[in-house]
């Protein structure tokens, strides 16, 4: 909500908190009376705005690694709870960075897209380069020009 109503620094957010903070201190009498389904369309509702129903769609597109880690936290979470989910993410997130360091690459979509483009372009170094070679190869007795054209190579 406080990031909703456009509160952005630390002040707000401990603002919100404080008040969040007593008006449940207040208002939990009032709670104990409603039926647990009740209170849990509450949490979901609360919870909706904070899921992207996109990402496993991201996730699938760009890094399959990634979107099982994903589906197992999810699933885990809903199955066995919030501590067993929690404990099987983590858990499997150091698997796959230690899988990672040592030595297994992975490679996800954008990133490969990323390294075509760059090797696509030239490196402004080899460009340069060859201009210096160009320049050099021109000038036989090293006049004023080339003099100040390799001086705007330089820079």
């Amino acid at each position: 909500v406080n990031l909703d109503a456009g509160g952005e620094t630390n002040l707000t957010s401990a603002i919100a908190a404080t008040f969040i903070m007593f008006c449940i201190l207040a208002l939990a009498p009032m709670f104990e009376s409603l039926p647990e389904a009740v209170l849990s369309s509450i949490v979901i509702m609360g919870v909706c705005s904070i899921v992207d129903i996109n990402d496993p769609w991201f996730y699938w597109k760009n890094d399959k690694f990634d979107f099982f880690l994903w589906c197992m936290a999810l699933f885990s979470t809903m199955i066995f709870g919030v501590d067993v989910g929690i404990i099987t993410s983590v858990g499997i997130s150091l698997l796959l960075a230690i899988a990672e360091k040592m030595g297994y690459r992975r490679y996800s979509t954008i990133q490969e897209e990323t390294e075509k483009e760059y090797d696509d372009e030239k490196d402004p170094a080899d460009e340069i380069a060859s201009r210096r070679e160009s320049v050099l190869s021109r000038s036989s007795k090293g006049s004023v020009e080339d003099a100040m054209a390799m001086a705007s190579l330089a820079l």
